[in-house]
């Protein structure tokens, strides 16, 4: 495996998304404890490593993200001010993630801090 290809999402993974036909995956991330965290045109969805666990966020339910490079951890601040949600990469080198975070939490009224690679 090439050291800058990223990490597939595991198919149990991708079929318990069952996203509709209108969405798509934008980009996807494993968490440091196997877990994953997936974009979509929709939204914020987080998975347990087997698939059996989908958390479902809209782009709409995000106040805020940010990324602090020395945890590898990208934290999703909800505009009805539910605790925040902490996204620990397993790798930051081989994710994308912060790519539709930055494009999509503006576009939904909330703040991206986070940076530009």
């Amino acid at each position: 495996m090439s050291w800058f290809r990223r990490p597939a999402l595991p198919d149990p993974v991708r079929r318990a998304l069952d996203l509709p036909a209108t969405d798509r995956v934008l980009a996807s991330a494993e968490l440091a404890d196997g877990s994953w965290a997936v974009a979509t045109r929709a939204g914020l969805l987080t998975s347990d490593a087997g698939g059996t666990t989908v958390v479902r966020h809209l782009w709409s339910d995000v106040d805020r993200a940010g990324y602090d490079p020395e945890s590898a951890t990208i934290t999703v601040s909800w505009v009805d001010g539910a605790p925040p949600l902490a996204l620990r990469l397993a790798d930051p080198r081989r994710s994308s993630l912060a790519e539709p975070l930055r494009e999509r939490v503006p576009a939904a009224g909330g703040r991206s801090v986070l940076g530009r690679r």
